[in-house]
């Protein structure tokens, strides 16, 4: 459920065909050394972990990790795909006030912390820093 969640709309290009195809994760299926699909030129049932040693000559590494089913019925092995990369989405003006009201600290707080470090001579890792070692 959890991986469903995080996993489902997701687009993923395909490995294992010689043109890279991009589907639209729509469900989670079993183990590829279980899920198991019809397939119609052979006209059986089939494994997919079985599909891609007999179709294409792989050996899954991973057979144990569950199946990806796509929007179009197919399902693909996990390990032979990858996440294509998504567009962030504009923050809306309400998550942005958000943003600062929660990060945001007033003056007299921040000049209190500078304060307090200057003070405290223990709170000084000036030596230590890679930043001030570096310049």
């Amino acid at each position: 459920d959890f991986m469903l969640k995080h996993c489902k709309h997701l687009r993923v290009r395909s490995q294992d065909a010689n043109k890279p195809i991009v589907y639209e994760i729509c469900q989670l299926g079993q183990s590829a050394s279980t899920q198991t699909f019809q397939w119609k030129p052979k006209k059986k049932s089939i494994t997919v972990e079985n599909y891609y040693k007999e179709y294409y000559s792989l050996t899954l590494k991973y057979p144990s990790l569950p199946t990806l089913q796509m929007r179009n019925g197919s399902y693909i092995p996990m390990e032979l795909v990858d996440v294509e990369p998504v567009r962030v989405k504009k923050v809306t003006d309400e998550q942005r006030a958000l943003l600062c009201r929660y990060s945001s600290i007033t003056p007299k707080e921040y000049c209190k912390s500078i304060q307090k470090i200057r003070e405290n001579p223990n709170q000084q890792y000036f030596e230590e820093d890679p930043f001030v070692a570096a310049w």
